[in-house]
């Protein structure tokens, strides 16, 4: 199964809704981690506060629109974020069977939840009228001192409606993505700052989606 965090592909056609599979982002039984073709040893329950940001941004993109510039397409986005902590994604995990799996935030019950929204656009000509950002989403007070361990991991569930007036096709798509408190940058790893979600459409009616910065 493709990881979450590369851009995945599908043809959609009218009316049709996706699902974004989230693979568990770890060998069962192993202290490993895998993200992006690269591998970051879990160093179990290590106190690490300093990795919490007090805040995180968001930044949410469509980058790509074939009808964009149509008066009949609009864009509609919903979303939540969670904080789960490591001893629960772990507990949780290590009772799923060997195997890809759909994580969902159902399944953890103490997940803390850090931001939702809503919101609808039209007269999306612009890559700023494609394009919602905050800065506002609160962490570090969010989350309890015991729970400031190293792999804890913020989950995106969000769900996208984009009706395309050039190609007449509405496009549903519901998915979650699953990424670390931290980010890496060379040899270590940093606060996380922000989170991303990026969408594109192609002329064909391709959705693309990803949580990697458009800039990467």
């Amino acid at each position: 199964m493709r990881h979450q965090a590369n851009l995945r592909f599908f043809r959609v056609t009218i009316l049709a809704v996706c699902y974004s599979i989230i693979t568990v982002p770890f060998v069962l039984g192993q202290n490993k981690a895998t993200t992006s073709g690269s591998t970051t040893m879990r160093e179990s329950n290590l106190a690490a506060p300093e990795l919490y940001s007090d805040k995180l941004g968001l930044n949410v993109s469509l980058a790509d629109l074939p009808g964009a510039t149509e008066p009949g397409s609009s864009w509609e986005m919903s979303y939540q974020i969670f904080f789960i902590s490591e001893g629960e994604y772990y507990s949780v995990i290590n009772k799923l069977p060997p195997g890809g799996h759909s994580l969902q935030p159902e399944l953890f019950p103490h997940k803390v939840l850090l931001a939702e929204d809503t919101f609808r656009r039209k007269n999306l000509g612009s890559s700023a009228a494609r394009t919602q950002k905050r800065d506002d989403i609160i962490l570090a007070s969010k989350v309890a001192n015991q729970e400031k361990t190293k792999f804890g991991r913020l989950m995106t569930s969000y769900s996208v409606k984009v009706y395309d007036a050039r190609l007449k096709m509405p496009i549903l798509h519901s998915g979650v993505f699953v990424t670390y408190v931290f980010e890496k940058s060379l040899n270590t790893v940093l606060p996380r700052k922000a989170l991303y979600l990026a969408f594109s459409v192609t002329s064909q009616g391709e959705l693309s989606y990803s949580q990697q910065s458009p800039s990467k």
